[in-house]
């Protein structure tokens, strides 16, 4: 099982395939358990990625401009650490060395490096490649903005939120009342403001009056439960 699960992708899919014809021809008489099986097969193959792959395009990266001079600096420091004239081919086999190698060039130069670029790093050359890459802070979106657009495009990079307290196109009347706007992220919270749901200069109505009109949408609509109701 050990040795499964620490393949790659594509052998790791030739795995899951292969389990998957053996469920089917124990479990072929039963189409529930056929069914069930390939919900999860695909949420695992092709669904998982996906999300991951969006919440990774997501994620704030920090911007790094290599210096001129960075493989001279990474042989120099590599060369202090190993006690020893390094170039690009210097091997890091020893696990100790190559971490102070690391930490010490991540200080220096002022750029981390992710867990998942360490064991891509064998020798000095391949410290000297991570180092030289530029990351752009930017997104595409961002990117697209600063382009020559046509003149019927625009790119809109701040959201306008709606404030029924400071609007003044629609007199404060929002078009969801009841349905509060609520920023939870930390990042954001101090640069955009969220509401209530009321609309400016409405009065607020009551637990009892609002059980009342749930009461009459039921009856309305011969439902014992809203959907908005929940579970």
């Amino acid at each position: 099982m050990a040795g499964s699960a620490g393949r790659k992708c594509p052998n790791g899919r030739r795995w899951m395939t292969s389990i998957m014809d053996k469920y089917l021809q124990r479990d072929a008489p039963n189409p529930l358990h056929q069914t069930r099986f390939w919900l999860v097969f695909f949420s695992l193959a092709f669904i998982s990625p996906s999300v991951q792959r969006r919440q990774a395009e997501a994620s704030v990266v920090r911007g790094y401009s290599p210096a001129p001079d960075v493989e001279e600096k990474i042989i120099s420091t590599a060369s202090d650490v190993l006690k020893k004239q390094a170039d690009s081919s210097t091997k890091l086999d020893d696990r100790l060395l190559k971490f102070k190698v690391l930490t010490r060039l991540m200080a220096e130069l002022d750029h981390p490096i992710p867990s998942t670029e360490l064991s891509t790093m064998d020798t000095v050359g391949d410290v000297v490649t991570f180092f030289s890459t530029p990351v752009v802070d930017r997104s595409v979106y961002e990117d697209l903005s600063k382009l020559n657009l046509p003149k019927n495009l625009h790119i809109q990079m701040e959201p306008v939120r709606f404030d029924p307290e400071t609007d003044t196109f629609f007199d404060g009347q929002t078009a969801f009342p009841g349905r509060p706007t609520v920023v939870t992220s930390l990042k954001y919270r101090r640069k955009y403001k969220g509401h209530s749901g009321e609309s400016r200069n409405q009065r607020s109505i009551t637990e009892f009056e609002r059980q009342k009109e749930v009461e009459a949408d039921r009856q309305r609509l011969g439902w014992k439960r809203l959907p908005s109701e929940g579970e």
